[in-house]
């Protein structure tokens, strides 16, 4: 994983702060593979209670982190009951690794 260990605390305690202590975070795509470089950073969040999983509460997620990690490209992708599983969501499920 090419995190370091205080941009994975960031990135909990944002999450935490935005969505809930039962958050799940994973880091997935390039990030996740210690050899390759570059690529922005791609989360994945489950447990998010539905009524936060707004393009606003997103927005500011991502504002946040940027303000704490620096102005980088960040994809956050959130798994819902409501929306049945996507082909892109099940490459995420088998190549994630969690972040908290």
């Amino acid at each position: 994983m090419r995190l370091s260990n205080t941009q994975k605390e960031i990135i909990e305690k944002t999450a935490i702060r935005h969505f809930g202590k039962d958050v799940r975070v994973y880091l997935f795509g390039s990030r996740v593979y210690p050899e390759q470089k570059g690529g922005d950073i791609d989360l994945f969040l489950e447990r998010v209670p539905e009524e936060l999983i707004t393009i606003k509460k997103k927005i500011a997620f991502i504002i946040d982190l940027k303000k704490n990690l620096g102005d980088q490209k960040i994809d956050v992708v959130f798994k819902t009951r409501k929306i049945p599983r996507s082909k892109f969501q099940q490459i995420i499920e088998k190549t994630k690794i969690p972040i908290c």
